[in-house]
């Protein structure tokens, strides 16, 4: 094999890895990528590096990982970039943002998709995803101000089945946060549409189970947080993901009148949650105060006397 076809086979195996984590196929997306840049000609090759860039964003995001996630997105976009690829730069600039937002930082996502839409618009790009991208985080930022249906507006100008499910599931846990579960969509329809991402699915199984808590459906709230915290396990999802299924299994052990399992899973929780704030580096205190329940899994571990850091 020369080193143009182990270039393309390189290549081809980071976008089969995007697809791979797409479909949720975390495991076999891990095995495939290791190895890719051993193929003849690819390492250190720009084109190659950009492209197992961007697989690599796309499976932690598939994991829930998002500490390292802005600064692998952010070299993907400088690698497009240095091919002159920046269609697909643009692409990674909107998913860098979006990386940003999820760790609570909303207002350096906006500082950095503003930037990038101004050059897009310049150079007559496509800016559909950036578009996205920016009323997502606009979105979400007015969810943390006390808005909790303004992810809604944002569903129609999503990009792929997949980033509509993704805008769902989020409407959902701010709904949840906001305790308006009068306004909260169709979870079985949401768990339908999930069903091939873990971490979306985790995150809905983990919301049906907080349902069945308010309604004092014990078993199965428990039934339902047990199957969230196994699927995530089996499929891989780490870190971020598991919050919103750690704060689904505190209230089913509540509404199950078990207390001692509560509080046991409280602490684990929180101490998980802080080692992940500080992973996040200069985002740790807006990952605390602004990512998906970490402040509902705060007060529930405060309620078992457990304090942060």
């Amino acid at each position: 094999m020369d080193e143009r076809t182990g270039r393309a086979r390189a290549i081809a195996r980071a976008r089969i890895v995007s697809q791979l984590a797409y479909g949720g196929e975390l495991a076999i997306a891990e095995r495939l990528i290791d190895g890719c840049e051993n193929e003849p000609g690819a390492k250190g090759d720009p084109a190659v590096l950009a492209w197992l860039a961007n697989a690599e964003v796309d499976r932690r995001s598939g994991a829930g990982s998002g500490a390292e996630l802005p600064a692998i997105a952010h070299r993907a976009m400088e690698l497009y970039e240095q091919i002159g690829d920046r269609r697909s730069a643009m692409v990674q600039a909107a998913m860098y943002a979006l990386t940003l937002d999820t760790l609570g930082a909303s207002d350096a996502a906006l500082e950095a998709i503003e930037a990038r839409l101004a050059e897009a618009e310049a150079a007559r790009l496509p800016t559909r995803q950036l578009l996205w991208a920016r009323r997502m985080i606009l979105a979400s930022r007015a969810v943390r101000d006390g808005h909790a249906l303004a992810l809604r507006a944002a569903i129609e100008l999503a990009p792929s089945p997949r980033g509509r499910t993704a805008q769902l599931v989020a409407e959902c846990l701010a709904l949840a946060s906001s305790d308006a579960w009068e306004a909260m969509p169709d979870l079985d329809a949401l768990l339908s549409m999930s069903a091939g991402t873990p971490t979306y699915h985790s995150a809905a199984l983990s919301l049906a189970a907080r349902a069945a808590a308010r309604r004092g459906e014990g078993e199965k709230a428990m039934a339902l947080a047990n199957e969230a915290y196994e699927h995530a396990r089996t499929k891989g999802v780490t870190h971020f993901g598991r919050t919103s299924i750690d704060v689904a299994r505190i209230v089913a052990y509540e509404a199950a009148h078990r207390p001692e399992d509560a509080a046991r899973v409280a602490r684990e929780a929180h101490a998980r949650l802080l080692a992940e704030a500080a992973a996040c580096g200069p985002y740790r205190a807006s990952y605390l105060e602004h990512a998906w329940d970490s402040l509902v899994l705060t007060d529930l571990a405060r309620k078992y006397g457990v304090t942060s850091a």
